[in-house]
């Protein structure tokens, strides 16, 4: 997955005791969901299906529906079908343990992905580097995976089904800055992704989203607000934040419906 809590990766994420008490609240009183929050990665938790790598005979594949296919790793760059976010791939092996990946979108580096295999071949680490936003600010992340089950015969040690168990990201840089103010609600991040949108109104394009996502926000409840990711038509997540009674924490739950997949965790107030 790509971070960016993105996309994937991706992604990524004022004390009020009761949601009835919103109501009795003034109008120009701030919204709770006013300020900067940081994603809490430690609480990550996610039902999706692990990551499946094959590398065997000078060529690379991740994930059987993935839009790479499979790439030759000849360290050149190759076309690949885009869904909007990537292009161009390139697969470089750098040895028996190291494996990198480059991303391009319209001739633009978005990613690079180092992947590295532990000696004893159980554990994957997935070193990212972002670069998907308006401003080209480099966003760092690590994705750590466990070894499910044994590797393929006579394939590179990147090969086999491997489950996540945790990822970090560069303090700061993975925030979120919400704000509702009456009926508009907006969500950026520090380098310029985001949106603002009129609560119940219609969908609104992403902006620094290379696939030209749009968002649509609704709010169930007074403590809840709903984000409805959508591109070409299709929805690609409905994003949940929930105000939790402290008011310095949101439970956030976002539903990938296309992978049938269901991840949460938490962001605190910073």
């Amino acid at each position: 997955m790509r971070i960016s809590l993105s996309r994937i990766v991706a992604g990524m994420l004022a004390a009020i005791p009761a949601a009835g008490m919103f109501a009795a609240m003034p109008a120009a009183a701030q919204s709770p969901f006013d300020g900067r929050w940081r994603p809490d990665t430690s609480t990550l938790q996610s039902d999706a299906k692990p990551t499946i790598i094959l590398l065997t005979n000078g060529v690379f594949n991740r994930d059987s529906d993935s839009a790479e296919g499979s790439v030759e790793t000849d360290g050149k760059f190759h076309s690949i079908p885009s869904e909007g976010y990537i292009d161009e791939i390139a697969i470089t092996v750098i040895d028996d343990h190291i494996v990198e990946e480059i991303d391009k979108v319209h001739g633009k580096i978005v990613y690079t992905v180092k992947y590295v295999v532990s000696p004893d071949g159980n554990f994957l680490t997935w070193q990212v580097v972002n670069s998907a936003n308006p401003k080209g600010t480099p966003v760092r992340s690590e994705t750590r995976q466990r070894r499910v089950g044994t590797p393929p015969a006579r394939s590179h040690p990147i090969s086999g089904t491997w489950q996540t168990i945790g990822i970090t990201v560069d303090d700061g840089s993975a925030d979120w800055i919400l704000k509702l103010d009456g009926n508009r609600f907006s969500s950026w991040s520090p380098q310029g992704v985001g949106y603002e949108a009129i609560v119940g109104g219609p969908a609104v394009p992403i902006q620094g989203d290379e696939a030209g996502g749009l968002a649509k926000v609704t709010m169930p409840s007074p403590d809840t607000v709903v984000k409805t990711s959508s591109s070409n038509g299709v929805v690609g997540s409905i994003f949940e934040m929930t105000i939790l009674p402290d008011g310095k924490t949101i439970r956030a739950t976002s539903r990938a419906p296309q992978r049938k997949a269901v991840t949460t965790f938490y962001l605190h107030k910073q």
